[in-house]
């Protein structure tokens, strides 16, 4: 859209009259490459699948991704995952929870139900981290031992830019 034109609500029923909030003037859609990074830049990652998804709607973004790994050599380190289409915006406290699934076996034992998987993105980053809540309510980062040949991640967010 042109500057100051799109689809205007402004009339719609409880929009405040003129508002240019109520101007919707971006709209988006269009795919992505993730990629898991470490906090220790250490050793190599090979992957079967990288696929993201995004759907832009004014500043409110929504993505989907599926990341599957296919091997690992010697890495380290926290498990990150970057690549996002767009930074999530910079405001006090503006930290956003995502859902999660994951699917890994590491030394030979699954995640299970003894494990609450969480992610979140912090204001300006566009980097995702993730935790792990054990049984008895201890929170750690996921890190490079949790992530082996043939684990793989889908992830969803919704978030303001």
């Amino acid at each position: 859209f042109a500057a100051g034109h799109g689809l205007d609500f402004s009339n719609a029923s409880g929009s405040a009259s003129g508002s240019a909030s109520a101007l919707l003037d971006d709209y988006e859609e269009g795919t992505f490459t993730p990629a898991i990074s470490m906090t220790d830049s250490a050793g190599s990652l090979a992957y079967a699948a990288q696929n993201g998804y995004y759907t832009k709607v004014g500043d409110l973004v929504h993505i989907q991704l599926y990341v599957q790994v296919s091997n690992v050599s010697g890495i380290a380190g926290q498990i990150r995952i970057g690549g996002l289409p767009f930074t999530p915006a910079n405001v006090t406290n503006g930290y956003i929870a995502g859902s999660i699934w994951l699917n890994s076996t590491v030394s030979g034992q699954p995640f299970d139900g003894d494990y609450m998987i969480t992610t979140y993105l912090a204001p300006n980053d566009p980097t995702i981290r993730m935790y792990s809540l054990d049984g008895d309510g201890t929170v750690n980062q996921l890190t490079a031992g949790h992530i082996g040949s043939s684990t793989d991640f889908m992830i969803q967010y919704n978030y303001k830019v």
